[in-house]
């Protein structure tokens, strides 16, 4: 390669030339590329609140593989490709205790190999999200969303499950009849999926919802709406390093709550109103520990003194930290 560039040393003299000083070009320098938009949350609440059956109230099976899609998405992180690869042969029933509620419930694990990490095996779960036990008839819920999805794909004609079928199959094979009118070039794959239910839903009006802004959504909710800590969202994406999972966080998405919240704080100590985090201050946990303390030996102590328990002039005592 060396003797090639050294024969035509002075085109290329010039070309590194003209690289070196664009590089001092203030139209060059201050481009960055933003990519995909991230949704904002009612758009998300839209999307969960899709409908699956028509007016009639038959189930549509485009429409729910549209919703599980985009729970896949914008729940996951998932890439469109993910989608696409996803087999029934790698998904199995588990069941999990909930840490809000401690009951037991259902979530469907799907078990693949990382994308942006090839031959890393990874696990992805369709979880129940209903508040109390399991309810089938809650729309929010993707465990529920994606197990209607799993009815819907079945047993083939000879009875046998198809193992092998695609989670979010074709929509040729659905026999929808979406046109290229709609601006969906890519009709049968599951990028199109956030915008079918744009579509139908009126999500966005006027506009174009991509497959990547499944994934930025995930990202940009997670870091800067839900407080996330960036590892834990790393750890569902499968980023390889923090620079890369930066360029997915929307920098137009702005949220003002948490933006604000340190000055909310410095005015809150000053107005006698602060308090620090129990976890951060033992000593402050032990005196609000024993505060409580006092305000149920009182109550015990009167309903005892009511109920001819204790004696008027004695005290229920419990042991206190020291």
């Amino acid at each position: 390669m060396r003797p090639f560039i050294l024969a035509n040393e002075g085109f290329y003299r010039n070309s590194f030339k003209y690289y070196k000083n664009l590089k001092k070009d203030k139209r060059w320098t201050s481009y960055i590329p933003n990519g995909a938009e991230s949704m904002a949350e009612d758009e998300v609440k839209k999307i969960a609140m899709a409908r699956v059956k028509d007016r009639r109230g038959k189930l549509r099976k485009d429409w729910l593989r549209d919703k599980v899609a985009a729970f896949a998405l914008i729940h996951m992180g998932w890439h469109p490709v993910d989608c696409e690869r996803a087999k029934l042969s790698n998904c199995e029933e588990k069941t999990f205790e909930c840490n809000f509620s401690g009951l037991q419930k259902p979530c469907l694990q799907v078990n693949g190999v990382a994308t942006k990490r090839p031959g890393q095996v990874v696990r992805n779960h369709f979880t129940c999200g209903c508040q109390k036990q399991h309810d089938p008839n809650n729309i929010h819920c993707e465990y529920e969303m994606v197990k209607m999805l799993l009815e819907e794909l079945g047993e083939d004609e000879d009875g046998e499950l198809r193992a092998e079928k695609g989670l979010f199959w074709n929509v040729a094979d659905l026999g929808s009849s979406w046109s290229d009118k709609q601006g969906l070039q890519h009709k049968t794959k599951i990028g199109a999926a956030l915008q079918r239910i744009n579509l139908r839903e009126g999500v966005r009006p006027g506009e174009k919802l991509t497959g990547d802004m499944g994934r930025k959504t995930f990202v940009t909710l997670g870091r800067n709406f839900f407080l996330f800590p960036e590892q834990e969202l790393r750890d569902k994406t499968h980023h390889k390093c923090a620079a890369n999972f930066v360029k997915y966080i929307d920098p137009g998405y702005v949220n003002l709550g948490r933006e604000t919240l340190v000055s909310r704080i410095f005015q809150s100590y000053e107005q006698g109103f602060y308090k620090p985090p129990m976890s951060g201050n033992v000593l402050l946990a032990i005196a609000e520990q024993n505060h409580k303390l006092k305000y149920l030996e009182d109550i015990i102590s009167a309903m005892g003194v009511h109920m001819g328990v204790v004696g008027p002039n004695k005290a229920v005592k419990l042991i206190r930290v020291s």
